[in-house]
């Protein structure tokens, strides 16, 4: 039976509510970096703490491990620019901070699971590609609950573009005008669904500073408030 559409979705800061424990886990840091000794620098820790992320993502791709090790990191940078010798006992604090985000409870933003089943319903056929720790992103899904609105669930540790083509290969048989990306990253989401020629829609919660981006194209993304308006946008544009 032919789908009515397709619709992918990513998973944090969409339908997860992720970046609210990353917030928390700065202001640890900077606390503990200014008890710490690094009080004139405390207007730029964070930026240097994503420069570090950001970084160590790129060499080594997504793992829980890797914002604990960049507040470590970043540590050891400031003791060098100090001419401090790090306190080891500090930095395995400093660490650990970055280790607890993943210590929490996913949690769903308000009637996700409303959305999902109500698009289920309709004849959509739904996907979820996730950039991040496999582990762990497979965690955040089970705890919520979700897992059975998808078709499939595709992991990957850097670039879903690679796992968007897959899916369109699978799927030929349907429109490229009935195949939607929702997505809150410039670069993550909205880049490769219009490099692939399928519809972006860009629901802005929050995102990492360098997952912004300008590209050609960017002018077809469509922009809506809230997951709650998708339904509604999918039964006016297929009328």
């Amino acid at each position: 039976m032919q789908p009515k559409g397709i619709v992918i979705f990513d998973l944090d800061d969409l339908l997860i509510m992720n970046v609210h424990w990353y917030w928390a886990g700065w202001q640890m840091f900077k606390d503990v970096m200014v008890r710490s000794g690094f009080r004139k620098h405390e207007a730029e820790l964070i930026d240097r703490l994503n420069f570090m992320d950001a970084e160590g993502v790129k060499k080594y791709g997504f793992k829980k491990e890797r914002f604990g090790e960049a507040m470590g990191e970043t540590y050891d940078y400031y003791c060098k620019l100090e001419g401090m010798e790090p306190d080891q006992e500090t930095r395995h604090g400093i660490v650990d901070i970055g280790l607890s985000v993943y210590r929490h409870r996913p949690i769903l933003f308000p009637r996700t699971g409303e959305v999902l089943a109500m698009l289920r319903d309709e004849g959509y056929e739904l996907y979820c590609v996730t950039k991040g720790d496999e582990d762990v992103q497979m965690e955040k899904i089970r705890q919520c609950g979700i897992e059975h609105y998808f078709k499939e669930i595709f992991y990957v540790p850097l670039s879903k573009k690679q796992a968007i083509e897959t899916l369109l290969g699978r799927n030929g048989h349907v429109p490229k005008s009935d195949i939607y990306f929702v997505g809150n990253s410039m670069k993550d989401d909205m880049r490769p669904a219009i490099e692939l020629e399928i519809n972006g829609l860009l629901i802005y919660e929050y995102t990492w500073h360098f997952d912004e981006a300008e590209f050609e194209g960017m002018e077809r993304v469509v922009r809506l408030d809230a997951l709650t308006e998708l339904p509604d946008y999918l039964g006016q544009k297929n009328k």
